[in-house]
């Protein structure tokens, strides 16, 4: 079976049966693939941190920490709708965009502007040496999917892994209504 093509504004999903514990049922946006390596945000894992308590002088806002991956965990990362609030933001795939000024988040976090549907932040990413995440792909550690908008900022993040999956036809996609703790099904 050929591997997907990699590429960013993609997103992967973890096999139902993948041990890892960080990425069990994850899925994950790729934000940079290159031959350096690729990098990407796992997007369905939230928080019970806040990013106004995450970041010191933060406007106070409701907004959860997603746990982005176990790379650089003490830095935290954003990924938007906000291109033209927010300059020098680089573009992730239509309409999805990764960091940006940081003092225009701050004042859009001061005027009310941010919510769940147009930002997200992230503690850590996940990341991949060159070949690493085609490694894992050719094992089925991994599926690829083309990432649509509403998967970034889907409202229900832990059901994500399953949506994909259903709306992808995948044969797994059954599993997704099974707890990931077999003594529960």
């Amino acid at each position: 079976m050929k591997t997907p093509r990699i590429e960013q504004g993609k997103v992967i999903v973890a096999e139902p049966f993948l041990h890892d514990p960080y990425f069990k049922r994850s899925v994950v946006l790729f934000v940079e693939h290159s031959k350096q390596g690729t990098m990407g945000f796992v997007i369905n894992s939230p928080s019970n941190i806040k990013v106004c308590d995450a970041i010191k002088d933060f406007p106070k806002v409701d907004l959860p920490v997603f746990l982005g991956g176990p790379v650089d965990n003490d830095i935290i990362f954003y990924i938007h709708t906000l291109e033209k609030e927010i300059p020098n933001s680089t573009k992730i795939r239509s309409g999805i965009f990764w960091g940006g000024d940081f003092s225009s988040v701050q004042q859009l976090a001061k005027e009310n502007k941010l919510n769940n549907n147009n930002i997200r932040f992230f503690m850590g990413y996940a990341g991949w040496g060159p070949s690493q995440i085609r490694e894992e792909m050719k094992k089925n550690s991994w599926f690829c999917f083309p990432c649509k908008k509403e998967y970034v900022f889907f409202n229900s993040p832990r059901q994500l892994w399953g949506k994909i999956l259903k709306d992808n036809n995948s044969p797994f996609s059954v599993l997704s209504n099974f707890s990931d703790t077999p003594s529960l099904n």
